[in-house]
């Protein structure tokens, strides 16, 4: 009964929560050289597939090697450029990590732990039909908060403007189509081009079909906020799935209280897109 009791009062905390919660959506375009649609951009030798849903977005992608040669990809030539600021994906660094050898012979064979030196890989290579991932995600927005400072010329104050779309005196209230045409609602928006955005953010990367990169090739791909859109935690998040692991035996701990099997919540997202993000606000 405890259990129960415990496992609902959970659920409705987080439905409660849900509810109340503003989320801002942030949605992206891209632009530039290497145009990605839908958030893959791809030439002759590689496809990039961008996800950067998250909270405060993520530049996380995969690299597919769509040739019939393998691609030598140089990371430390390759960099997350955030508002002209340069991001290094590859740091030169080594690092000690437990790895387990075999010792002995075929007929008296054993393992044991032994500490190894790893050096960070500079140069990853990747051979036709195969994927590779990121080596460093970076927060697209970070410690980069959205505020704006305006004067207030009759009371000589300064008043600043949070990420809140309600007090932003740029920001219109817009009808928003639900995603899959079951509706609309109005929500407060805030809308840029490529000259305005507060935030534009590059992936580059430095490639090579051959080894000693006699000849190098590059992806450039670029991309710039195109609106902020700030509705509620219910609409956001759609329906909830109640979701709890598999019951065991109730066992009570040590200050008298009883665990109970883990639950968690999962939502249909219906505003979820690899070239948009999130933040809670």
């Amino acid at each position: 009964m405890k259990k129960h009791f415990a496992l609902s009062m959970a659920t409705f905390c987080c439905l409660l929560f849900t509810a109340c919660a503003s989320i801002r959506l942030t949605e992206t375009e891209s632009s530039g050289k290497n145009i990605a649609k839908d958030g893959i951009s791809e030439n002759d030798d590689l496809r990039i597939s961008y996800d950067f849903w998250g909270e405060h977005g993520l530049m996380y992608f995969t690299i597919y090697n769509k040739s019939k040669k393998p691609v030598y990809i140089d990371w430390k030539k390759s960099v997350y450029v955030h508002n002209q600021w340069k991001n290094d994906y590859w740091i030169e660094q080594t690092t000690s990590e437990s790895i387990t050898v075999p010792i002995g012979d075929e007929k008296s064979r054993s393992f044991r732990n032994v500490m190894s030196t790893v050096v960070a890989e500079r140069i990853t290579f990747l051979p036709p039909d195969c994927y590779i991932c990121v080596p460093i995600t970076f927060e697209i927005l970070d410690h980069l908060n959205r505020k704006q400072q305006l004067q207030n010329f009759r009371e000589n104050k300064i008043i600043e403007i949070s990420d809140n779309l309600k007090w932003d005196e740029n920001a219109k209230k817009e009808v928003i189509q639900k995603p899959g045409k079951k509706g609309s609602f109005k929500a407060y928006t805030v809308s840029y081009n490529k000259e305005n955005s507060p935030y534009r953010f590059r992936n580059f990367i430095t490639y090579s079909n051959d080894e000693k990169f006699s000849s190098e090739k590059s992806f450039d791909n670029e991309f710039f906020v195109k609106r902020f859109v700030q509705m509620s935690g219910f609409r956001f998040f759609g329906k909830a799935f109640v979701m709890a692991h598999k019951p065991k035996p109730a066992k009570h701990l040590k200050n008298g209280l009883m665990k109970v099997s883990d639950t968690f919540i999962i939502y249909d997202s219906p505003f979820r897109k690899s070239t948009s993000f999130y933040k809670t606000l």
